[in-house]
């Protein structure tokens, strides 16, 4: 066991701890709850990364048709095996914005495997800041052109970084990405 989580009910409060050789139990993150149950935290499993917290970049509220225009002005994802096609973007149950994409594996000379997911990528809080929105899919976008092996659409689709960090920026987003790729799956980021 490589972590110890200590619940004080009293104080409302999480404690993880490490139990690591050499980390002598030292105190990782506490979480403090209010009255509601409102963590004070994003999280615990948090890389440093994902703490930054930048200013908010508040606009109109962004709608699906608007992030589906958006998706079509990227430049091609893709190499000479493998390519990502944004589908289409909805609204979700919960006021998310939902993106179906698609990644289409080729080989010789024709279509080998086609993978769709649904990427529950733009929160509801997140809609009311566009171009915070904006700097994430271009920061998505610059991350998966870097390595290939980023095209995966499981991981695509399993990040969450408008919901867990409090980047903003483009050049923050990107290293976000970068480092839960590498969190992921051990790559250097």
């Amino acid at each position: 066991m490589a972590y110890i989580y200590v619940f004080d009910l009293e104080a409302r409060r999480l404690d993880a701890f490490s139990t690591c050789v050499g980390d002598d139990g030292k105190r990782l993150c506490s979480v403090v709850f209010s009255q509601t149950g409102t963590p004070d935290l994003r999280a615990l499993d948090l890389l440093p990364e994902e703490t930054v917290d930048e200013p908010l970049l508040p606009g109109k509220e962004l709608s699906a048709k608007a992030l589906q225009d958006w998706l079509e002005g990227l430049p091609t994802l893709g190499t000479d095996s493998t390519s990502l096609h944004w589908v289409v973007t909805q609204q979700g149950p919960d006021a998310a914005l939902v993106i179906t994409f698609r990644v289409v594996t080729y080989e010789d000379g024709g279509i080998s495997s086609v993978v769709e997911r649904e990427w529950d990528a733009v929160p509801h809080s997140a809609r009311l800041e566009p171009e915070r929105v904006r700097n994430f899919i271009e920061a998505l976008v610059e991350v998966v052109r870097e390595d290939p092996r980023r095209l995966d659409p499981f991981w695509i689709s399993a990040q969450d970084t408008l919901r867990r960090s409090g980047a903003r920026q483009r050049e923050s987003l990107a290293k976000v990405l970068r480092a839960q790729w590498a969190s992921d799956f051990g790559f250097a980021a």
